[in-house]
C-alpha cells in the first residue's frame, strides 16, 4: 500500500501567512471571477483592454510569491485570454 504525502510550505507576505494550497485556491477563485466577468459576453475594444488590465493586476498581485506561482498565474491567464480570443474570433491571423 503506497502512501501519498502532501508537502505544503508557508508563504509569508507582511503579517499574512498562507500555505501554497490556500494561495492556489485564491488564484483559482480570482481567475474564476475574471472568467465570469469577461468570458461570456462580447467585448468591445474598451472592455478587452479592461480585461487585459485586470489580468495584469492579478499577475502583479501574485508575482511576489515566487517563480512557480507567477508561472501558474501566467499559464491560467494565458489560457483564459486565448480562449476568449478564439471564442470571439479575435485570435492571431483574424
Amino acid at each position: 500500500m503506497s502512501q501519498t504525502r502532501v508537502y505544503c510550505h508557508k508563504v509569508e507576505r507582511g503579517s499574512e501567512t498562507m500555505s501554497d494550497k490556500e494561495l492556489i485556491k485564491n488564484i483559482y477563485k480570482e481567475t474564476y471571477l475574471l472568467q465570469e466577468k469577461y468570458l461570456y459576453t462580447p467585448l468591445d475594444d474598451a472592455l478587452w483592454e479592461k480585461f487585459i488590465d485586470e489580468m495584469a493586476e492579478l499577475r502583479e498581485k501574485y508575482k511576489v510569491h515566487g517563480e512557480n506561482i507567477d508561472r501558474l498565474v501566467r499559464m491560467i491567464l494565458g489560457a483564459l485570454s486565448d480562449y476568449k480570443e478564439r471564442k470571439d474570433g479575435k485570435g492571431k491571423g483574424k
